[in-house]
């Protein structure tokens, strides 16, 4: 396996023996309902998406196994649902979070606007996460209505790092994985 290349082999529940040799890491994933942030975890755990849109209820919890050059990280990813009604619910699942990341649909302006809720939210529960700024759905570069250089921007200004990403074609689900488990400390 190559440094910070993502062990796809591991299930998406981890055995109690590599438990004991990696870091175990909490990530939060966030956004308005609809953006994909469930689909972009499915990718990652099982390399698969879904056409037919599922909403979350509450939070769904993912477990995966990924290696870098220097640990084994035992990544906790909890995929929490956008929709306004689970709001209250989300600063039991702040604590103990190593990094966020914010998911908006780059093909939405509403989405990208309901960035800003995340990212006040997040600085006042978890100001000291890393967290990251996800723009889904650059595969549909026909709809797309936020621009890139405008989402790298807004992280900046947030002291967020942009990623562009699409669920549906996996580009970018890994080797952002891969940067979270370098930079996760």
């Amino acid at each position: 396996m190559l440094a910070g290349e993502i062990d796809n082999t591991s299930s998406s529940q981890p055995q109690l023996s590599t438990l004991a040799t990696s870091e175990n890491k909490k990530i939060v994933v966030v956004g308005s309902g609809g953006s994909g942030k469930s689909s972009i975890v499915t990718r990652l755990i099982n390399n698969s998406f879904n056409e037919e849109y599922q909403q979350t209820i509450g939070a769904d919890m993912f477990v995966k196994q990924i290696s870098n050059s220097s640990k084994k990280h035992t990544l906790q990813i909890w995929s929490c649902g956008g929709h306004e009604r689970y709001r209250s619910l989300y600063e039991q699942f702040y604590e103990d979070c190593d990094c966020v990341l914010v998911v908006f649909d780059m093909t939405n302006e509403a989405s990208f606007q309901d960035a800003l809720f995340w990212h006040n939210e997040i600085r006042r529960c978890i100001p000291e996460a890393l967290s990251y700024l996800i723009g889904n759905r650059i595969d549909e570069s026909d709809k797309v209505k936020i621009n890139i250089e405008d989402a790298a921007k807004q992280a900046k200004t947030w002291n967020m790092t942009f990623k562009p990403v699409s669920a549906k074609t996996g580009q970018g689900i890994s080797d952002l994985f891969a940067e979270i488990s370098d930079a996760i400390p």
